[in-house]
């Protein structure tokens, strides 16, 4: 931050020599005391957050003479309409099978994102409902205790007893809400289709804004209004682009970020999409089980493996388009470490959880639990077992010296 102080050429107060000195002791003291402020709150929020500002760009620079865009097959689908729906089913109906069934109605105000703990028992839901700029709405974060609807495959709950608000926040949009798994931190970028924007990272526990890091993502593109980690902690954000002479209209381009401390860095992948899902992007998903991105908009999801994606080695059969039917607003996206898949939807506000991955996450528990029974008895039976062959050890001991003995 830069302070400009501008002090007339001499325009000291008439009088003594004494006033004079008084006079320039009192203004040096308010410049202190100023400077000192300022100093103080470029550093530290009222509500107690540190607050960092980058210095330079956070994309690194790029060449788009080596930019490769993937012929995807163009499967975007248009006319999707809104609706309040009372069906508690959303089926794909084309595409790898998703079936989602409603798993709680949350009456959470206008959700915009959804993050869940790599166990699956805890989702948090941000919720942008206080009207204003895209990037100056406020709302809150809501933890939902997940744990209790694990082992229940009733639909439709109304338990809102397992749900928890946060304090009132600048959320922005609140499309970018993301758990990274490697530093079990939640994140959010409050500014988004903006140059300078601000990364928020926000407590688990009480939802309170602990750190914020203010930066300009690149010199003429703007942050992408959507967020998500994969499992190595590694973010990822993408752009639909508006068409350029190295790009067409509508490709869907990537990118790949880290953050690392009090700075954030990303670099642009050298391969796209060039037929996006749908006409607006919505969420963005991470599997971390089949390592795959999921391109979300309303009604329809583009996936592509997120390894062959980082070393721009995707081709047109890699990626696969998932279609829905129903009317719901698709708002947020989150996986589990097992790869279950929960959904944020509006009309109605609730969250769903798909029944495919379900089942398959609650096989590799059980496999999983299975396997830690087995290690336990094996490592009980090795030590049974040593123990057995030291005592037989002790006991021949005792026998040769009896023998020498005799």
């Amino acid at each position: 931050m830069e302070i400009g102080l501008c002090y007339p050429e001499r325009n000291w107060p008439s009088g003594s020599g004494k006033n004079r000195k008084t006079h320039r002791r009192k203004l040096r003291g308010a410049v202190i005391v100023f400077l000192g402020m300022m100093l103080l709150l470029s550093g530290r929020k009222a509500y107690g957050a540190e607050v960092i500002h980058q210095s330079g760009m956070a994309l690194q620079p790029y060449d788009t003479s080596i930019y490769d865009t993937v012929n995807n097959a163009n499967e975007t689908m248009t006319g999707y309409g809104h609706a309040y729906t009372n069906s508690q089913e959303l089926n794909s109906v084309s595409g790898p099978s998703m079936q989602f069934r409603s798993l709680l109605y949350t009456e959470i105000p206008n959700p915009q994102s959804i993050a869940v703990s790599p166990d699956g028992k805890t989702a948090w839901v941000m919720s942008s409902y206080k009207s204003g700029s895209d990037n100056s709405r406020t709302g809150r974060i809501y933890r939902i205790d997940l744990s209790r609807f694990w082992k229940k495959k009733a639909a439709g709950s109304k338990d809102t007893g397992a749900i928890k608000a946060g304090p009132e926040i600048v959320t922005g949009h609140g499309q970018t809400l993301a758990y990274n798994p490697k530093s079990h931190e939640l994140w959010y970028v409050r500014e988004t289709k903006a140059l300078n924007t601000t990364l928020v990272r926000v407590n688990p526990k009480t939802m309170e804004v602990e750190k914020e890091i203010h930066f300009r993502f690149g010199s003429t593109i703007v942050f992408p209004p959507t967020f998500t980690f994969d499992k190595d902690g590694n973010c990822w954000t993408y752009t639909r682009s508006t068409g350029s002479n190295w790009v067409s209209a509508g490709t869907i381009r990537f990118y790949k970020g880290r953050i690392q401390g009090n700075r954030v860095t990303f670099r642009m992948i050298n391969q796209g999409l060039r037929y996006p899902p749908g006409n607006l992007c919505q969420t963005f998903g991470y599997n971390p089980v089949n390592d795959r991105l999921y391109v979300v908009a309303d009604g329809e999801m583009l996936t592509v493996p997120a390894g062959k994606l980082s070393r721009q080695r995707v081709t047109p059969s890699d990626v696969q388009c998932i279609k829905f039917g129903g009317c719901r607003e698709f708002e947020g996206l989150a996986f589990t470490e097992t790869g279950c898949a929960y959904f944020a939807t509006n009309k109605p506000s609730e969250i769903m959880r798909d029944r495919v991955s379900y089942n398959k996450a609650l096989k590799l528990e059980a496999k999983y639990k299975r396997a830690k029974k087995n290690y336990a008895r094996d490592r009980k039976a090795m030590k049974k077992e040593k123990e057995e062959q030291a005592q037989n050890i002790t006991m021949e001991k005792i026998g040769k010296q009896l023998e020498d003995g005799l």
